[in-house]
């Protein structure tokens, strides 16, 4: 629907956009939900027939809110597109009830580029509209104003409740052994934290096939203990290309991760991505990524991570989601020791259910393989590790405007040196809030 929309957007006069919102309800309503009269008045708009509108508007006796409404579809139809907004406003500050003029309403402001205004439309709706199919609609328009507007701004806050914040040992005896323990700051230890996160996007060049934007972004999570603190802050860069069914992307970026344990490191490196539409309900994906990695403190950690993805995402319904993806990781440092490579395969299945509420479970299990022996050792360190991930959000609530939503996640790392033998459950319960 969204990609219906812009098409005729970019391509259509603004007459033939004056009843874009009515030929999607059109569609995707069935004619008892409609309003007939406000139905055939857009399509006579948008044809260009203004006479016959207007007799077959008188024929009906109407409203004066009808009246009012057809004189702002008129408007907007002649390219008046300010005129049309306030015409518009008037008649929902009247009778905020009548949806037909908020939808229209909400458009107009979309081909006036007005993307602010725009979005509060389309959100103020997805509030108080409960048709299915025109809240998908909603959201969809939404999620093209987000990717169009040249500035958007999002700040987020969560609560981050952990089992295991350090991914600490479960024992304190190095390997079994009796005489060499790990230390008490390598041991696991449970912890709440309180993160921040802002992140902004400005986008020089829009077109329908190239997009280019620049990114920033700041997070902070902050503990009890303040030994897990840790600072975040990346600066990224976005080509896209799209050709037929098929988008490529590249993505230079550096990253500055401070941390209050000593690991702090500085990443920069470039990725490489390819998006392509196998058929309408299945897609299919694949991602490069080569970083270097320096040190702070541990400089015997310094050295390139390569790592490669591919997956694919079938609908296998309107409201269900199925995901698949491969993973490898190649991860060369100074010391052997922690040289590795990594095998893993993630499965997700996301579900859209009535009344807003989406979920979604994942499994991500994987190998880890060591190239050298570990010190005090007489093999190569080898883990195995899974991960199951629970999410929940409600689309349609928001706590002073800010969407909330929850993400919990086990994960358990079978490791052949017990100091990185552990479990963690760990939570995230944000809020977050674009403009």
């Amino acid at each position: 629907m969204a990609s219906l929309a812009w098409a005729l957007l970019a391509t259509s006069g603004r007459a033939a956009c004056a009843g874009l919102i009515f030929g999607l309800m059109a569609l995707a309503l069935p004619a008892a939900a409609q309003s007939d009269l406000d139905v055939t008045l857009s399509r006579l708009i948008n044809s260009g027939d203004i006479p016959q509108a207007q007799a077959v508007l008188d024929a009906a006796e109407p409203t004066q809110l009808q009246r009012r409404f057809f004189e702002a579809r008129v408007l907007k139809a002649r390219g008046e597109l300010r005129a049309a907004v306030a015409a518009l406003r008037e008649i929902v500050a009247s009778d905020p009830t009548y949806l037909n003029p908020r939808r229209e309403l909400a458009h107009t402001l979309l081909t006036l580029r007005d993307y602010p205004g725009a979005a509060r439309a389309f959100r103020a709706l997805l509030r108080v509209d409960q048709t299915p199919q025109m809240r998908t609609g909603y959201r969809a328009f939404l999620a093209e104003i987000e990717a169009k507007r040249p500035l958007s701004l999002r700040l987020g806050l969560s609560v981050l409740p952990s089992t295991n914040v350090n991914r600490g040992a479960s024992t304190d005896r190095f390997n079994g052994s009796g005489s060499v323990t790990i230390a008490p700051t390598s041991l696991a230890q449970s912890g709440v934290g309180l993160g921040t996160q802002v992140a902004a996007t400005y986008r020089p060049l829009v077109t329908p096939d190239t997009r280019l934007s620049f990114s920033g972004a700041l997070a902070l999570r902050r503990y009890d203990n303040a030994r897990f603190d840790a600072t975040d802050l990346r600066v990224s860069a976005r080509y896209e290309h799209v050709s037929n069914d098929t988008l490529w992307s590249l993505s230079p970026y550096i990253a500055d991760n401070r941390r209050a344990d000593g690991g702090s490191y500085v990443a920069r490196g470039i990725g490489l991505g390819l998006a392509q539409s196998i058929t309408p309900q299945t897609r299919g994906s694949a991602g490069l990524t080569v970083e270097s990695r320096d040190y702070a403190t541990e400089t015997g950690l310094n050295g390139a991570l390569v790592s490669a993805q591919l997956g694919v995402t079938h609908d296998l319904r309107p409201d269900m989601r199925l995901g698949a993806q491969l993973e490898l990781s190649n991860s060369t440092p100074a010391l052997d020791f922690q040289s590795y490579v990594s095998h893993g395969a993630l499965v997700t299945v996301e579900r859209r259910w009535p009344m807003g509420v989406a979920t979604q479970l994942g499994l991500r299990v994987g190998t880890r393989d060591f190239r050298a022996d570990f010190p005090l050792t007489s093999a190569p360190r080898a883990d195995r590790f899974s991960t199951v991930i629970v999410g929940l959000r409600h689309r349609d609530l928001d706590v002073f405007g800010m969407i909330p939503a929850i993400t919990c996640s086990h994960e358990v790392n079978r490791s052949t040196v017990t100091q990185f033998d552990y479990e963690t459950t760990d939570c995230a319960l944000s809020l977050g809030y674009s403009f």
